[in-house]
């Protein structure tokens, strides 16, 4: 794992522990913007590890897609959560987001992280 993979999976916990807080504290909106943001760092630290970096979210969801996901290095539930999350996060500025759904989302951001830990640090050193 380089150190720009370490750093990106330290800001998902981060994001990730923001997100609990959020919870903890009735702010479903931001729970689920910080679960987004989460995997989203998770994400751009798998695609590092094909020498890839995008600087917008939807090419980072598209290249996470096409080289983990479809390729079958990672399960499509995982693409999923980043969708639905980011999904969520742009509509929520419309409507609220529900306590129920929030969990969720923190949930898969927990996996989601956990599963991505889990390649890198097997993965050779840079």
């Amino acid at each position: 794992m380089t150190a720009e993979q370490r750093a990106l999976i330290q800001k998902g916990v981060d994001d990730l522990r923001a997100a609990q807080e959020s919870l903890r504290t009735g702010s479903s909106s931001f729970a689920v913007t910080q679960a987004y943001r989460a995997m989203m760092n998770g994400a751009e630290a798998l695609l590092l590890e094909n020498g890839l970096h995008y600087s917008s979210h939807a090419d980072v969801i598209s290249a996470f897609s096409r080289e983990w996901v479809k390729t079958g290095r990672m399960p499509a539930e995982y693409y999923r959560y980043l969708v639905e999350a980011g999904d969520s996060r742009r509509t929520n500025m419309k409507s609220t987001v529900s306590p129920e759904f929030a969990e969720e989302a923190v949930r898969h951001a927990e996996k989601f992280l956990f599963f991505v830990w889990g390649i890198l640090r097997t993965a050779s050193p840079a």
